[in-house]
């Protein structure tokens, strides 16, 4: 008869040979996933700065610079069609900018835009082919626009939710904020969730944005994550940290075994 532990060390082991999978990090500080920096228009492209609350940051557009469209995009991290996303990363927006475009935030399909490289510009109303993003927008420019305070979920080229922040959020508090999210398969469909810590070195005030979203038709696919922002006649300060972002994955037939394998130890101990 095996001994208690004896069950305990096999699953532990076993758990670190099939759980490794590689996530998107950067804090621009150390060594992290590669990323591709790209002005489209006005100068100057996106820049690694200094003085940031938590070391570096990465600074995509300016205030008091009009007419800039830059992107961040990195590459492919974990090559596997996982069964979704989950992760955070800081923002800022603001300055001494009077008010304009906004972040979008991507997961870019590599089956459509390739493991690496630059893509072309996408804006703070992500829609984009066969991808999930999130539009954090701070500024009304009509066409659907709730507000200079809204936060927007889409897929495939199309909006699916939006949230009016006015009153809640600030998103030009010129704070490092951190965005939280969770989108996974569930069915036929996927389903999205999305916070917001207002000041995540300061007050820590936690917002809800987006509760079990369904982003219908959508299913889980290989993926690497871009980052975009742009200024027009109005402008701010644009910036980007503390990116971690992982690929959760399918089951294998491992992991499986293992879970059998707990229950066959937790009968044991009940005999």
């Amino acid at each position: 008869m095996f001994h208690r532990m004896s069950y305990v060390a096999l699953i532990a082991c076993a758990a670190i040979t099939v759980q490794v999978h590689g996530a998107t990090v950067q804090d621009f500080d150390n060594i992290g996933t590669a990323f591709t920096a790209t002005q489209h228009n006005t100068a100057p492209g996106p820049v690694v700065l200094g003085g940031g609350p938590s070391g570096n940051f990465m600074r995509i557009a300016n205030d008091g610079v009009g007419n800039q469209a830059n992107t961040v995009v990195f590459d492919l991290s974990d090559p596997v069609v996982p069964r979704g996303y989950s992760g955070s990363f800081d923002f800022r927006m603001g300055g001494g900018g009077n008010g304009a475009d906004g972040i979008g935030f991507a997961i870019l399909d590599t089956a459509t835009f390739g493991n690496s490289g630059a893509v072309g510009f996408f804006n703070e109303e992500p829609n984009l082919a066969n991808s999930i993003a999130i539009g954090l927008d701070t500024h009304d420019n009509g066409g659907g626009d709730l507000s200079e305070d809204s936060v927007s979920l889409h897929f495939n080229g199309s909006k699916i939710a939006e949230v009016d922040l006015t009153g809640t959020l600030d998103l030009e508090n010129n704070l490092f904020n951190r965005l939280f999210f969770d989108i996974r398969n569930d069915g036929p469909d996927m389903i999205a969730n999305v916070s917001i810590v207002e000041d995540v070195f300061g007050a820590a005030n936690n917002i809800n944005v987006f509760s079990n979203v369904t982003i219908t038709g959508a299913q889980a696919y290989e993926a690497r994550i871009g980052f975009s922002a742009r200024t027009g006649g109005l402008n701010d300060n644009h910036d980007i940290d503390n990116i971690n972002i992982s690929f959760i994955p399918e089951p294998t037939t491992a992991t499986l075994a293992l879970l059998g394998l707990a229950g066959l130890a937790s009968r044991r101990r009940r005999a």
